[in-house]
């Protein structure tokens, strides 16, 4: 009588059994591939925070679906920049008028973190959303206390 063995494969992590390539006596391993979402609609679930009409920030349940009402759904380590960023917007509108920025190369004045630090650039050629008309101006923006508190906060996304 012959006796029945049994043999365990332990499937490295990252990689799955190639049913297609794997015979009866060889079993060939693949490596998974990432599925990473190349869209919105590809996304799937996702969590996070929104801000509400009286501009707090409230979580949302554990998982919503990736519909289109949803699309205001920020991921919670940046839900307090995001609305730090939107003020900042604001205020930068209000400093700079109906200004736009030319972007073909000439220098323009910008708020940017480098070394985890609030700064300016005056030779800025990399587009920035704060940027100013005047190297002062941009320097006295990020000097207005309030305004740098709110920078301080914001710096995830400049």
């Amino acid at each position: 009588m012959e006796k029945i063995k049994k043999l365990v494969i332990n499937i490295p992590e990252g990689y799955e059994i190639d049913k297609e390539q794997s015979t009866f006596a060889e079993i060939i391993f693949k490596k998974i591939e990432s599925k990473l979402p190349m869209s919105w609609e590809e996304l799937g679930n996702i969590e996070g925070c929104y801000i509400r009409n009286d501009s707090q920030i409230s979580d949302i349940s554990t998982y919503q679906t990736n519909a289109p009402s949803n699309r205001n759904i920020i991921p919670t380590e940046y839900a307090e920049a995001v609305l730090a960023l939107i003020q900042l917007l604001q205020l930068r509108k209000a400093w700079i008028g109906d200004w736009q920025p030319n972007w073909d190369g000439r220098d323009i004045n910008c708020v940017l973190t480098r070394c985890d630090k609030i700064t300016t650039d005056g030779l800025a050629t990399i587009n920035k959303v704060l940027s100013f008309p005047t190297d002062e101006m941009c320097s006295d923006f990020i000097a207005a206390p309030e305004i740098n508190k709110l920078l301080q906060i914001a710096k995830p996304l400049l």
